[in-house]
């Protein structure tokens, strides 16, 4: 009897009692015959009582991959650190498959201060272990804005990438640390301008609506044998590309299966973030950006695949694309218009091509599209390139891109050419001129590899122009998501849309450069 009176005293109310019969024990509860406390933050039966708080929900969601969930995090780094290496994880994974070209798996940049928030400041030693366990790998930098300083860039493995296993989606249960990452959030979303203010809530009403993922998918795969055909007869396609697509041909089924994976993957990361309740997070999400690399705005459709892209809606309505015949020519040919006008160092050597003199003529005296791409192609393949090359327009693309965006002194050949004696065929000694002056002269573009002046130069144009017209959308109340250098809007508001569009072209005296 004392016995049991002495039991009954010890297991005494306001406890939270546990014994084995009951499972997993949680956190702060008290074992019934040790007396300890169970610390799930740290996974350790422990003599005091834990002041942090487990959150049975949080703002803060983390995936748990298949292919290394949680468990497996505990078993290589312990409990600790599970919340932390789990969350840079997801992190990691979202910014590979939504913050650039679906299919570029790339390396992805971390400043040293988003490191030290999310793995706190023992984050190098966290990294050495991902990187031996063969998780992720580790690339150093020199920055392009600034040749002095070095840019850490990190990249999943493949497992990651591929797999069709997925994730399971959970949240954060250490309430500080938890705080310290919706602080994190509330950083990175408080840097705005009323333009991205206006995208953000276009956002806020946009969904993706598609009836068979599965069947989607399966369309996009036929279309990316078709796109790797036509590329692999592209006689400007670099060598390396052509390798990726061979590479890729091998095996088939099993390049299906990985493409697969990846834009199910995507789907769900678009899905996961537009039906969660946790705006901070949500918002972050969005990122919205500004690019410091000519002024670019992004966003969280900004690099959806087309075909995804004709099922998203604002406010329940299907939309439409408005986007601009040739844009990179056309932006090239008002770079040359303005360099002309402006007093850039040496610009008094360098004429406006031949080319492009010739072209504003035609187009002036004529209701056809400025198209620059096709008069390439006919000066490569002759008049009837069409017959020859049906898809000689795409080549000219590619063509174009390599000319103007590559090294000017890139060893090897362009299809049959030497790459400075082509440009000279297609554009003119003007043009070649020109791009050596961007290679010579000081032109204050904080960007130290010189092959990328011009591509900074272009970004600025597109993005001041498209600037204007998003300035002049929002005037006349229509919601629009911008894809770079063109722009989504409701069905309903095409034609008003439209109007706007080629009002700010004529506005800007640019009626026989820009075309829609």
């Amino acid at each position: 009897m004392k016995e049991m009176n002495k039991q009954s005293y010890k297991l005494r109310k306001g406890v939270d009692w546990y014994d084995e019969s009951m499972g997993k024990p949680m956190h702060k509860q008290r074992h019934k015959i040790t007396k300890l406390y169970w610390n799930e933050l740290e996974g350790i039966w422990s003599k005091s009582l834990s002041k942090k708080k487990y959150l049975l929900n949080s703002e803060v969601s983390v995936y748990n991959f298949k292919n290394y969930d949680f468990d497996k995090i505990i078993d290589d780094f312990g409990y600790k650190l599970k919340e932390k290496v789990a969350l840079f994880l997801t992190r990691l994974y979202q910014r590979h498959i939504g913050y650039q070209e679906i299919m570029n798996w790339e390396s992805v940049y971390w400043s040293h201060a988003d490191l030290e928030t999310y793995l706190g400041y023992n984050w190098k030693d966290v990294m050495e272990k991902l990187i031996d366990l063969d998780l992720i790998s580790f690339e150093e930098k020199a920055s392009i804005y600034d040749p002095t300083k070095y840019t850490r860039k990190f990249k999943l493995n493949e497992t990651f990438f591929y797999s069709n296993t997925g994730y399971e989606v959970d949240c954060l249960r250490d309430e500080t640390y938890c705080n310290t990452i919706l602080n994190h959030y509330k950083k990175t979303i408080s840097k705005s301008n009323h333009i991205l203010d206006n995208i953000e809530a276009t956002i806020d009403r946009t969904d993706i609506i598609i009836e068979n993922v599965d069947e989607l998918i399966g369309e996009m795969w036929k279309n990316k044998l078709i796109d790797d055909s036509n590329d692999l007869n592209n006689q400007f396609l670099h060598k390396d590309d052509k390798k990726a697509i061979t590479k890729r041909h091998k095996d088939l089924n099993k390049s299906k299966s990985e493409y697969e994976g990846i834009i199910k993957g995507y789907y769900n990361y678009l899905c996961h973030i537009k039906s969660s309740d946790n705006m901070l997070e949500k918002k972050s999400l969005y990122r919205l950006n500004e690019s410091k690399f000519g002024g670019r705005l992004s966003h969280l459709f900004s690099n959806t695949p087309k075909l995804f892209r004709s099922c998203l809606t604002i406010e329940g309505e299907r939309l439409k694309e408005i986007d601009i015949t040739a844009s990179q020519p056309s932006f090239l040919y008002l770079l040359f218009k303005n360099w002309y006008k402006q007093e850039f160092k040496g610009n008094e050597l360098v004429d406006i091509p031949l080319l492009y003199q010739s072209l504003s003529e035609v187009v002036q005296m004529s209701d056809k599209r400025l198209d620059l791409y096709k008069i390439m192609a006919s000066k490569i393949y002759g008049l009837g390139w069409k017959s020859k090359r049906p898809n000689g327009r795409e080549e000219m693309k590619t063509l174009l891109y390599r000319l103007i965006f590559g090294k000017l002194y890139e060893s090897g050949r362009l299809g049959n050419y030497n790459k400075q004696e082509l440009i000279v065929k297609l554009f003119g000694n003007d043009m070649l001129k020109f791009l050596k002056s961007l290679h010579t002269e000081e032109l204050e573009i904080d960007v130290d590899q010189e092959h990328k002046r011009l591509s900074k130069l272009l970004h600025e144009q597109e993005s001041g122009f498209m600037k204007l017209v998003m300035e002049e959308l929002i005037l006349h109340k229509i919601p629009f998501l911008p894809i770079y250098d063109s722009i989504l809007v409701k069905e309903s508001q095409y034609s008003k849309a439209r109007s706007v569009f080629q009002g700010v072209i004529d506005k800007q005296g640019l009626t026989y450069t820009i075309r829609i």
